[in-house]
Protein backbone atom coordinates (compact mmCIF):
# COMPACT_ATOMS: atom_id res chain seq x y z
CA UNK A 1 0.00 0.00 0.00
CA UNK A 2 1.54 3.47 -0.77
CA UNK A 3 2.13 5.94 1.61
CA UNK A 4 -0.56 8.35 -0.15
CA UNK A 5 -2.92 5.75 0.15
CA UNK A 6 -1.88 4.97 4.04
CA UNK A 7 -2.35 9.06 4.34
CA UNK A 8 -5.90 9.07 2.46
CA UNK A 9 -7.06 6.72 4.84
CA UNK A 10 -5.82 7.43 7.80
CA UNK A 11 -7.62 10.94 7.09
CA UNK A 12 -11.20 9.38 6.04
CA UNK A 13 -11.58 7.65 9.49
CA UNK A 14 -10.98 11.04 11.50
CA UNK A 15 -12.28 13.26 9.33
CA UNK A 16 -15.74 14.99 10.54
CA UNK A 17 -18.74 13.49 8.60
CA UNK A 18 -20.36 17.04 8.73
CA UNK A 19 -17.69 17.89 6.21
CA UNK A 20 -18.51 18.49 2.40
CA UNK A 21 -16.90 16.74 -0.49
CA UNK A 22 -15.17 20.22 -1.56
CA UNK A 23 -13.90 20.76 2.36
CA UNK A 24 -12.64 17.11 2.80
CA UNK A 25 -10.19 17.45 -0.08
CA UNK A 26 -9.37 20.65 0.42
CA UNK A 27 -8.08 18.98 4.01
CA UNK A 28 -6.43 16.36 2.67
CA UNK A 29 -4.34 17.77 0.08
CA UNK A 30 -3.12 20.17 2.72
CA UNK A 31 -2.53 17.49 5.25
CA UNK A 32 -0.99 15.22 2.13
CA UNK A 33 1.21 18.68 1.29
CA UNK A 34 2.44 19.26 4.42
CA UNK A 35 3.78 15.65 5.13
CA UNK A 36 5.74 15.48 1.60
CA UNK A 37 6.98 18.98 2.13
CA UNK A 38 8.38 17.41 5.06
CA UNK A 39 9.61 14.63 3.73
CA UNK A 40 11.52 16.72 1.76
CA UNK A 41 13.15 18.83 3.86
CA UNK A 42 14.21 16.37 5.74
CA UNK A 43 15.98 14.79 3.27
CA UNK A 44 17.54 18.12 1.65
CA UNK A 45 18.92 18.59 5.52
CA UNK A 46 19.91 14.72 5.53
CA UNK A 47 21.66 14.94 2.36
CA UNK A 48 23.97 17.65 3.35
CA UNK A 49 24.56 16.30 6.69
CA UNK A 50 25.78 13.33 5.95
CA UNK A 51 27.85 14.75 3.21
CA UNK A 52 29.62 16.66 5.47
CA UNK A 53 30.00 14.42 8.10
CA UNK A 54 31.30 11.64 5.40
CA UNK A 55 33.30 13.03 2.50
CA UNK A 56 34.06 9.79 1.16
CA UNK A 57 30.79 8.94 0.72
CA UNK A 58 30.13 9.15 -3.33
CA UNK A 59 27.08 11.37 -4.10
CA UNK A 60 24.99 8.43 -5.20
CA UNK A 61 25.26 6.84 -1.52
CA UNK A 62 24.67 10.14 0.74
CA UNK A 63 21.04 10.44 -1.79
CA UNK A 64 20.20 7.09 -1.04
CA UNK A 65 21.19 7.35 2.61
CA UNK A 66 18.96 10.56 3.21
CA UNK A 67 16.16 9.50 1.04
CA UNK A 68 16.11 6.15 3.42
CA UNK A 69 16.63 8.27 6.52
CA UNK A 70 14.37 10.94 5.12
CA UNK A 71 11.28 8.17 4.96
CA UNK A 72 10.62 8.44 8.89
CA UNK A 73 10.84 12.33 9.22
CA UNK A 74 7.38 12.04 9.03
CA UNK A 75 4.39 9.09 10.02
CA UNK A 76 0.52 8.42 10.12
CA UNK A 77 0.98 9.70 13.95
CA UNK A 78 1.19 13.23 12.47
CA UNK A 79 -1.89 12.97 10.48
CA UNK A 80 -3.04 11.69 13.76
CA UNK A 81 -1.99 14.58 15.67
CA UNK A 82 -3.36 16.94 13.34
CA UNK A 83 -7.06 15.80 14.22
CA UNK A 84 -6.22 16.03 17.83
CA UNK A 85 -5.60 19.35 17.17
CA UNK A 86 -8.05 19.90 14.91
CA UNK A 87 -10.51 19.60 17.20
CA UNK A 88 -8.66 21.13 19.94
CA UNK A 89 -8.68 24.01 17.28
CA UNK A 90 -12.51 23.70 16.47
CA UNK A 91 -13.67 23.71 19.94
CA UNK A 92 -11.79 27.26 20.65
CA UNK A 93 -13.55 28.77 17.39
CA UNK A 94 -17.32 29.15 16.70
CA UNK A 95 -18.23 26.62 14.16
CA UNK A 96 -21.65 28.18 12.98
CA UNK A 97 -23.23 30.34 10.76
CA UNK A 98 -21.62 32.08 7.72
CA UNK A 99 -17.69 31.70 8.84
CA UNK A 100 -18.26 28.26 9.54
CA UNK A 101 -16.08 26.90 6.93
CA UNK A 102 -13.78 29.67 7.35
CA UNK A 103 -13.68 28.87 10.96
CA UNK A 104 -13.00 24.97 10.18
CA UNK A 105 -9.85 26.14 7.43
CA UNK A 106 -8.27 28.68 10.45
CA UNK A 107 -8.69 25.28 12.91
CA UNK A 108 -6.69 23.31 10.43
CA UNK A 109 -3.98 25.61 9.66
CA UNK A 110 -3.36 26.18 12.92
CA UNK A 111 -3.36 22.35 13.40
CA UNK A 112 -0.51 21.63 10.21
CA UNK A 113 1.19 24.37 12.35
CA UNK A 114 1.71 22.47 15.74
CA UNK A 115 2.33 19.54 13.68
CA UNK A 116 4.55 20.29 10.54
CA UNK A 117 5.19 24.42 10.40
CA UNK A 118 7.02 24.59 13.91
CA UNK A 119 9.44 21.66 13.49
CA UNK A 120 11.19 23.44 10.83
CA UNK A 121 14.21 26.39 10.92
CA UNK A 122 13.68 29.57 9.71
CA UNK A 123 14.77 28.92 6.17
CA UNK A 124 12.85 26.03 5.66
CA UNK A 125 9.37 27.68 7.23
CA UNK A 126 10.11 30.49 4.69
CA UNK A 127 10.11 27.69 1.99
CA UNK A 128 6.88 25.59 3.77
CA UNK A 129 5.00 29.01 3.65
CA UNK A 130 5.71 29.31 -0.11
CA UNK A 131 5.03 25.91 -1.35
CA UNK A 132 1.73 25.72 0.53
CA UNK A 133 0.67 29.03 -1.48
CA UNK A 134 1.37 26.93 -4.81
CA UNK A 135 -1.11 24.58 -3.60
CA UNK A 136 -3.93 23.86 -6.20
CA UNK A 137 -7.11 25.90 -4.74
CA UNK A 138 -4.43 27.66 -2.11
CA UNK A 139 -3.74 30.92 -4.16
CA UNK A 140 -7.26 32.40 -4.08
CA UNK A 141 -7.65 31.52 -0.50
CA UNK A 142 -7.57 34.49 1.44
CA UNK A 143 -7.11 33.15 5.09
CA UNK A 144 -3.43 31.21 4.79
CA UNK A 145 -1.44 29.21 7.28
CA UNK A 146 0.75 32.69 7.74
CA UNK A 147 -2.47 35.11 8.20
CA UNK A 148 -3.70 31.92 10.87
CA UNK A 149 -0.90 32.08 13.20
CA UNK A 150 -0.40 36.12 13.28
CA UNK A 151 -3.99 36.15 13.96
CA UNK A 152 -3.32 33.51 16.37
CA UNK A 153 -0.34 34.87 17.62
Amino acid sequence: VSRRLEQEAAFEQQADGALGEHERAAMARVICFSQEALRDFSEEHLRARIAAACPSLSATDVAAEAAERAKTAVSLRDVQRVFVFLRFFSACTELVGPRQASARRRALLLAVACVYYVRLDKTFRARFLKRMRELPGEQLEPLTLKVALGEAM
